[in-house]
Formats: C-alpha cells, structure tokens, sequence
C-alpha cells in the first residue's frame, strides 16, 4: 500500500519569502496533520434548493499548508455550487460524486495550529450525516511532477435539528422519543402477550398450525432419513443439529426425522411438518425447496439461544404445520457494485436470506462505480472497473466515489474488489443448496461508466499495438458523438451507444460467459436482468451513427425510442439461448403526457419488469397494476415500503438515503401488495396523502394478480459501504419483507381493518423481539436496535418499544445509560433529565 504520510518541498521564496537554504528543507507531514469539520448552516439557502455549509479545514502541523500546490478531494451526493464558492478557492465536478477544490493565488497560508472556514453551497439540502462530503483525502504536488496522497478525517458538527426542513411543505417532524412512544401505543396493542415457551412463533408465518394438548420432546441422538433426492436437504438438517442440539445421553433411544417428497399434494416449495411423538418428525414437501423450508421452520422452533450455544432438550406441544408460500418470488437486491461485499459476507447473508424462506438474490454486479464479476477475454473489466483510487484519466482504475478513498490497492476500500470465475461459482453452488436462485444484473445501456471505461482502455491497448479490429470488437461508445449528457446521479459517459454492432458485441460475450458459469454451478441460468432504468435524456442525440440509425428506421421516432431497441434486440438475443429478459420498470414502459405508461410495443415479449418508481405524487404510483393489468409480469420492488437502503426515519443520526421514502421494518411489513392504496398514509413530505386526488388510479384486477410474480427488497449500496452498515439497514426490515412475501393474505390487505392490522402487528413484534433478534444476536448481526419511546407526565416517566423483549434501562441524571443503569419494567417516578436506550437481552448491544 502507498505511504500515507507526505513530504512537503515548498516553494518557499515564492510564498513566504524563505531562503535559499530553507526553499530545500524537507518536512515529514503525517497523517495527522491536516483535518476537517463541518458545520450545516442552512437548507433553502437563497430562498432556492440548495443549502449552505462550513468547511474548515485545520492545520494541526508545524508548518504552513501553502497556497498553492495541493487540492482537496471528496465524494458527496450534493452538487457542489461553484458559482458560489468563496474567491479563494475554486472547485469543479470531475464524476459522479467525485468533487475537488484547490486554492486561488488569493488564498491565504494556513499557518501552524490555524484554520480556515470555507462557505460551501451545494445543491438540495441537509437532512442527515449521509449527505455530507465523505473520502476526503489532499493531493500534493511536487516541483518534479510526483504526488503524494494525504487521507482526512473529518469532524461534523451536531446538525441543529430545527434546520432541516426540506421545502416549505415539509411536514414531516424530526424522530424524537416523543413521537416513538405515541406511535408505538397506536400500534401495538399492550394486553396483547402472544410469548409461550410451548408454542414458539415462527417468521415468516406459516399458513396453519395446529397445536396439540400433549407435550413432545426431542430426545437422545437425532437420527435423520431422507428419501431418494433429499441428499442436500438432509445433510442441510444434519449441519443444523450439529449445530443446536446436543443429546445429554447419546446412548438414548432418540428421535427419527423422516424427509420425505409429497409432489402430489400441494403447490411449489409447500411442506408439511409433523411433531406429536418423542421419536419421530416428519418433515414432508412438495419438491426439495418446500422439505428445506420445512427444515427451516423446525430450525425456527428451536429457542435462539440454541444457535449459539446448543441445547441438550427441546419441548413444546405437539404441532403439525401446513404451509406454502403465497409469491413464488422472494426477493433481495443486492447492490455489490458499489460497494464491494466479499464471497464470505454473501454467503453468510444468503444463509439468512434462506432461513427466512426468502429464494431470490438478485444481484447487481454492475454499475457506474464498479464491475464485479470476472469476463474471460475481457480482463480490462476488472482490471480497471473493479477499482477505485485517485487519478485523472481513469486509466489504471476508476475514479474514487462513495467514499472510496485514493487507494485502488487497499482491500479495505468499499470500491476495490471483484468475484473471480471460481468465486462465483462457488457462490451459485451455495445458493443452490440453500434454494436461492441468482439473477445477475448487468445494467446497461445506462449505469455504464465502469464498463464504458474498461473497454476505453482496452481499445487505447490495441490500438497501441496496431490492431484495430480487435480495438473496435467490445467498443461500447461512438468516438464521433459530440455531445456530453449527464445521469441523475451526475455520471458523464456511462451509457453504451446502441447503434454500434460492438455494443451487441459485448453484451452477447458477458451473457455467454455468465451462462457457462451457471451451467458450471448446475445452476442453470434463467433470467438475466439487463437494468435498463435511467438512461439520460438525449443520451444519443450526438451519435452520427444513432443519427444514421433512425434516419433508416423511422418506427423510432428520437434519439431517446432506441432505449426500446436496445431492449428488443438484448430480448431477441438471450431468447435464442433459453433465458428470460429482466429489467427494471422502465423496459416496459414509455413516457406518454410526463407520465410513465406501459408500452405496448413491449406487451408480447412478456419482459419481467422491476416497480421501484411507486413515490405518492410523483405519477407513476400505479404503474406496476397498469403492467400486469395489460399482461406483462411484475415483480414489486417498491421505493415506498422495499428500498431496505432508505434511512429509517428523519434524524440526522440515522445514515442512509431518502430521495424516496423513509423506510423501516413497519413500512416493508404493511405492504398490500394488491391494493396499495391501503398501505398510503402519508406522502415523502409527510403531508397525509388524500386519494380521493388519485381518481385516475388503476386498481389491480383479478387478471393482473396472476401477473404479479411476487415482492422485492432492494440494498442499493451508495451508503452501505461495509458489512456493519450493510446489516444495520436489512435488519430488522427484512423480516418484514419475508412476512409478506410469504405468509398469506391478511385480513386488512384489501379492506383497510386498521384493528385487524394492531392485532396482527403487535404479534409480530413481540415474535421479533423475543424470537429473531436474539436469534441474530446468536448469528453476529448488527442490526439496528431500536430506540425507546418515552414521556414524562406529572413526574412519571412512560415508556415502551417498538420490539419487546428487548431491555429498557434509563438514568435520570444527563449520563447515557448502560449496563447497570436502572431497568425500566413499568411506570417509575422521576425528577431530572431522563435519556434511555433499550439493550439486547445479553446486554451486549445498545441502542443510540
């Protein structure tokens, strides 16, 4: 790895005056020489939307930090306002989230133990930490042209609570205790106790149990069966009792669990699992995938501490469970191209995912920040898209963004990293034993820049050696385009040119190369997901050969229509090879009156179309009915209630983005999926959404049902960037996306019975609270504790918890509560200046 300290050879006599003996002095800086802080001053700065911040950046060193010679370098979600930037400094847009700002000639020395605060304007505003710069690193260059790099840490200030107010119609109040406890006494009912030790709750539900009168233990050594084709499902059962359960007298007569196949009896990954005798278990499904989730429910009546120190006996009452899942799709989106995860932390996620009867990892390998996934033949993907550091051509790696820092050699960096041929494999092998089918994503034509550039770099090397044809064979852009367009996300030059054969060229490669991977794992590839979403407006209007292109096919209108005849002619391509075309909402739809409809043209492809766009107020809230209405297949992936990445709640505390929504375990728990409406309470400005402003709203009809293929949660990773992160968002909120995804129909799905939805709720948390969030404890995630609600009236101090199970300890004298501060059981008498947290049961974790 490069040094992270820097030498300074100043140009003294030019800055200081220094003599020609002190103009050779060589000083050692170190890493602690230079920081920064931040303070947000204000949102709707100028009465426009955009905010006001303070950098300062300090001088902890013993000499001065020049006026020349270095620039600072940072990521951030915001659009920097040059315009606005103060006359000592000037600044620019390099990419994506990459920023830079360098000082004038009028910039003052910043002298030993000094500081400067620097006014920076940035578009939108501030609402939590998430939308600060991150990656701050100096470069400083020498009189000889080398340069040495300089990581910062930087310090934010609190941010005053009472300045983040959105827009004018922001409605939506900052998360306060306050607020917590009053939400919570809606929602959960408190005489509601559903907790037996002899009738565990399992998640996600299943369809019917029937519990007997008499108890039944498991006993003595576990002695598992298993019919011809269970061969993975019983050696899954076996690790898993190896695990939970050890046997205080293994010379006992013990328990038999018999694995058996039903194919007759009921729909796909359906499973019967019977237990009224000391010495038998009968664990009968469908196909494979219903005995393995019967496995898993078995492994669910376990108590959760057995995960991790194994139990010598289990009783309960004798039960015998029906179940079957209500989508055959169960999906999570996992975003590894932005933020890198390793083969080990996917399979440890995947291992969870399956646990919660969830079969469907989709899995995003490829964006504008990064490409994950070894293409043999084309080494440049990796060699160059799969890093990130500090350069200005993009010739060697990618440009930092997210935080990534300058080191395109460290294996800590959430940007560098990729899953080589065999690491890949073995990842489909794991899903495959564990009933998770993986769609792999490249996403094109837009979200490109990681590919467009490798393959810039690949055409520069051939050409160097004088081979042109072999330059221009994967060549995704036209070298004669004369204009520059850019992505929402701020990417110039990440959309392929879809009028170039090359482009075709390239796709059909990586297609080819990931199928041979898939038949290799024996997981045969079904469904590829080519993204298709956010490509820029106007994105060929500067191609001579898109120009050419619709001049000799004028069923395309524009520039903009041939978005339709790069998805055509992917879907025509991975047809003829067996595979089904997948894309985000926008392959099937089209722009018609500034409102996205489904596209006609696209009907009888049957394209599986992604629904992330359902934000009440922006237009297309109804669209994914629209879709499977006109037939097309649907999987629900909604911003609203699935975008598992959204920040939980409005607190500057709470990391994570919000373009979309505020997203916690409630929000992926009371999704209808069938009529949404019944799930739209409030707007992303927290203004209560009236419906009766929706009246051209489309309803779901009976026909449409059958297209809807089943609910996705979605891990997009601009601000996951490691696995501490990464599990603090998806949990708890995943297992309100399995509930739904899996359990059937509730009662106040279609009718809006908020009494019906209380019961419902407050038995969901109470089982996670005592069930699966001890149960995670025992697996190592870091998921999010939540925060107690409370209030004090009349001297008394009331509260509650989103989860109960968990410990609520309070202090009444300003310190911040901890393992022996008093626990909270019931309403106490109090004076002085209450703070609380809940803590898990071990006392190990607390919350914020």
């Amino acid at each position: 790895m490069k040094k992270q300290w820097i030498i300074w050879m100043f140009i003294l006599p030019l800055i200081f005056g220094c003599t020609e003996k002190e103009m050779i002095q060589e000083t050692k800086v170190f890493p602690d020489s230079l920081s920064l802080s931040w303070k947000h001053v204000e949102n709707q700065y100028k009465g426009k939307m955009m905010h006001l911040g303070l950098l300062t950046i300090h001088n902890h060193s013993q000499v001065p930090l020049p006026r020349d010679g270095w620039a600072l370098y940072f990521n951030r979600f915001r659009r920097l306002v040059v315009d606005d930037l103060p006359d000592v400094i000037t600044g620019r847009h390099i990419n994506g989230d990459f920023y830079m700002l360098e000082p004038k000639s009028s910039f003052a020395p910043i002298p030993p133990g000094g500081k400067v605060v620097l006014p920076i304007a940035a578009s939108h505003w501030v609402v939590t930490y998430t939308d600060l710069p991150t990656g701050n690193y100096f470069v400083f260059t020498y009189p000889d042209g080398h340069e040495e790099y300089l990581p910062v840490d930087i310090n934010y200030e609190p941010i005053d609570t009472s300045k983040i107010q959105r827009t004018s119609y922001d409605k939506l109040p900052v998360e306060n205790h306050r607020i917590r406890y009053h939400r919570n006494n809606r929602q959960i009912l408190p005489e509601v106790d559903p907790i037996d030790p002899y009738k565990p709750l399992i998640t996600p539900s299943p369809d019917e149990i029937l519990w007997q009168d008499s108890l039944v233990t498991l006993t003595g050594p576990v002695t598992v069966l298993a019919e011809q084709g269970l061969e993975n499902e019983k050696a899954c059962l076996e690790a898993v009792l190896e695990k939970i359960y050890h046997p205080v007298d293994p010379r006992a007569k013990g328990t038999q669990i018999m694995l058996s196949l039903t194919p007759e009896t009921a729909g796909p990954e359906s499973y019967m699992l019977t237990w009224t005798s000391d010495h038998e278990i009968k664990i009968s499904g469908s196909d494979a995938a219903g005995v393995f989730y019967g496995i898993q429910t078995f492994r669910g009546l376990f108590p959760p501490q057995a995960e991790k120190e194994a139990v010598s006996a289990i009783t309960l009452q004798g039960l015998m469970i029906s179940d079957q899942p209500r989508f055959g799709y169960r999906g999570i989106h996992v975003d590894v191209a932005r933020s890198f995860r390793s083969l080990k932390e996917m399979k440890k996620f995947l291992e969870m995912m399956s646990f919660y009867k969830l079969n469907t990892l989709h899995f995003h390998l490829s964006d504008d920040e990064g490409w994950r996934i070894e293409i043999p033949g084309l080494p440049e993907l990796t060699e160059i898209g799969a890093f990130r550091g500090h350069t200005y051509d993009e010739k060697e790696h990618l440009f930092p963004s997210l935080g990534s820092g300058p080191y395109a050699d460290d294996p800590m960096s959430n940007g560098n990293g990729f899953y080589s041929r065999e690491e890949y494999i073995e990842l489909l092998k794991f899903a495959k034993n564990h009933h998770i089918r993986v769609i792999p994503e490249i996403d094109l034509p837009g979200h490109s820049h990681a590919a467009v550039q490798s393959m810039i770099v690949r055409y520069d090397r051939l050409m160097a050696q004088g081979d042109s044809v072999a330059a221009m064979e994967y060549y995704l852009i036209d070298p004669d385009d004369t204009l520059e367009v850019e992505s929402v996300q701020k990417w110039r030059n990440n959309v392929v040119n879809v009028c170039m054969e090359s482009t075709y060229r390239f796709c059909e490669k990586v297609f080819d190369e990931l199928i041979a991977m898939h038949e290799e794992a024996g997981a045969p590839l079904q469904v590829i997901h080519i993204g298709g979403d956010e490509v820029p407006h106007g994105s060929w209007n500067g191609s001579p050969r898109c120009q050419k292109f619709l001049q000799e096919h004028p069923e395309y209108e524009k520039a903009d229509d041939l978005s339709r005849y790069f998805v055509i002619r992917l879907h025509e391509m991975l047809k003829e090879k067996g595979i089904r075309t997948a894309g985000w909402e926008e392959i099937a739809s089209k722009i018609e009156e500034n409102k996205r409809v489904p596209d006609l043209k696209m009907k009888d492809r049957k394209l599986i179309s992604y629904i992330w766009n359902s934000v009440w107020g922006w237009g297309a809230e109804d669209l994914s009915y629209r879709l499977a209405n006109e037939g097309f297949p649907v999987v629900l992936a909604n911003v609203t209630n699935f975008y598992l990445d959204m920040a939980y709640n409005k607190d500057p505390d709470e990391r994570g983005l919000y373009w979309g929504a505020f997203v916690d375990t409630r929000n992926a728990w009371e999704f209808t999926p069938y009529d949404i409406r019944n799930c739209a309470e409030k707007n992303l400005y927290g203004e209560k959404i009236d419906l009766t402003r929706y009246e051209n709203f489309q309803p779901l009809s009976s026909e449409g049902r059958d297209n809807i293929l089943g609910l996705q949660g979605c891990l997009w990773a601009e601000n996951l960037r490691d696995m501490s992160k990464f599990e603090y968002m998806v949990f708890p909120k995943l297992l309100g996306l399995a509930e739904r995804a899996w359990a059937q129909m509730p009662e106040w799905e279609l009718q809006k019975n908020v009494e019906a939805r209380r019961v419902d709720w407050t038995v969901f948390v109470h089982k996670a609270g005592h069930h699966e969030l001890p149960r995670l404890d025992a697996w190592n995630v870091r998921y999010r504790i939540p925060l107690p609600g409370w209030i004090v009236e009349k001297d008394t101090l009331y509260a509650n918890i989103r989860f109960p199970g968990l410990i609520l300890r309070y202090t009444l004298d300003g310190s911040d509560p901890d393992v022996n501060s008093p626990v909270y059981s019931k309403p106490v008498p109090v004076k002085g200046k209450v703070k609380m947290a809940a803590f898990t049961p071990d006392n190990r974790r607390r919350s914020r």
